[in-house]
């Protein structure tokens, strides 16, 4: 029964590719969207309105920004507290604080108050937690290992079938020396170290998307794994779009997931990925667009779907002034140091060819059919009239994964 499911849904795939390059299907989603959508979604539950400067209404709802993604576990105190909840181990005040800290769209608790009462929990229940050699006011939650290993072998075999991919093509040929170097990754890095078990020769960087002024990389969670692993990974401090201490011609694969959305100079950071790449070297990156329902991320998701678009930058920062007291700070630094306008499809395309790279693959998908109900004509009219550089396609797309290679 699995077989047959997953042979029926490749050949759906190969359908759905075959209409794409012959121009069919993109007519027929906008025709369908535009269709469906002209009735009200009454899943929300309004509270407000805001007015933009085009007199643009945009309702605030209580229960979409959480729906998307809860932004409230950005915050570090927050997460701890909801880990200890799970495991029961939360007073009752301790309880009733963190539901009330959480609210319904926005954190109704200040971030030192939250901290502290973290940091008391956190005290009573030591065995879930690092030390923190930087902060000894701020443990470090130690993750869940059944959490790390189902994401370590997720990441292995999509890693194993994209290197499959290059081999099987002959995009490039893989060995044991080949180079590859990892932008970005969190503080589990299991991406990473599902490349080195691949048996890749692995360096990755990060910068904290520019908004932490500590460069300190190893940190526990980091380490423990690197000595779980065995690991032989060279983890850096360092920013792409600069420029970086590797030679000319170092790596035979980039890649990035879920970072492109996020680099303020993309010209940079490709010029960069050109120069370190070997002749015949390629580039992979996945990304979440920000112009999707969802790419404000957790700090900049708004309380409407696709208000984050709906709103100049001058707008929503007032906005987050204005309905995200406890966030703002943290919410606007995000918003101006973590979140690229420019980054559209189109832009990206444009910026990874004038560099030298030739674009070998570019794969969209699309929004799910609950968030495509909320995209109403009005919607899409208003955004594509204050953002005239993107496209009905930007706003479709909710995740982006494209191949570049460098000439040989």
């Amino acid at each position: 029964m699995k077989f047959f499911k997953n042979f029926l849904i490749k050949i759906i795939s190969n359908i759905y590719i075959f209409l794409l390059n012959k121009n069919k299907i993109p007519n027929l989603i906008l025709n369908f969207n535009i269709k469906i959508n002209e009735t009200n979604n009454t899943f929300y539950h309004q509270e407000g309105i805001f007015k933009t400067e085009n007199n643009f209404k945009i309702p605030i709802y209580s229960n979409y920004r959480y729906s998307v993604k809860k932004g409230w576990q950005i915050f570090d105190g927050l997460n701890k507290l909801e880990t200890l909840s799970r495991k029961k181990l939360l007073t009752n005040s301790e309880e009733i604080f963190f539901k009330e800290a959480v609210g319904n769209r926005q954190i109704n608790k200040s971030i030192s108050e939250i901290n502290e009462v973290a940091l008391g929990a956190s005290k009573k229940n030591e065995d879930f937690f690092f030390h923190n050699p930087y902060n000894i006011n701020t443990p470090i939650l130690k993750p869940n290992l059944t959490d790390i290993k189902n994401k370590f072998y997720i990441e292995y075999y999509s890693h194993q079938k994209k290197l499959n991919f290059l081999n099987k093509t002959g995009i490039l040929k893989i060995d044991n020396n080949s180079q590859l170097l990892e932008i970005g990754f969190d503080e589990n890095a299991m991406s990473t170290f599902a490349f080195e078990k691949l048996g890749l020769n692995v360096t990755a960087i990060d910068n904290h998307y520019n908004l932490n002024s500590n460069k300190e990389i190893y940190n526990p969670a980091l380490i423990a794994n690197c000595q779980f692993y065995k690991s032989n990974i060279i983890f850096k401090y360092s920013d792409i779009t600069k420029n970086t201490d590797f030679d000319d011609c170092s790596f035979d694969i980039i890649y990035s997931a879920s970072v492109l959305e996020h680099i303020q100079d993309i010209r940079k950071a490709f010029r960069e990925c050109f120069r370190i790449l070997k002749p015949g070297g390629i580039m992979m990156h996945s990304y979440h667009p920000l112009f999707s329902y969802n790419g404000g991320h957790s700090l900049c998701t708004s309380d409407s779907p696709w208000g984050h678009i709906l709103l100049n930058k001058s707008e929503f920062r007032n906005y987050l002034r204005k309905y995200r007291k406890y966030e703002s700070n943290t919410a606007i630094s995000w918003l101006d140091n973590a979140l690229c306008y420019e980054n559209t499809q189109k832009h990206v395309q444009l910026k990874c060819l004038e560099t030298g790279f030739n674009i070998l693959n570019w794969s969209n998908s699309s929004i799910n059919r609950r968030h495509l109900n909320d995209l109403t004509k009005n919607i899409i009219q208003e955004c594509l009239t204050i953002n005239d550089n993107i496209t009905l396609e930007d706003l479709l797309t909710e995740n982006i994964y494209f191949i570049a290679q460098k000439p040989r």
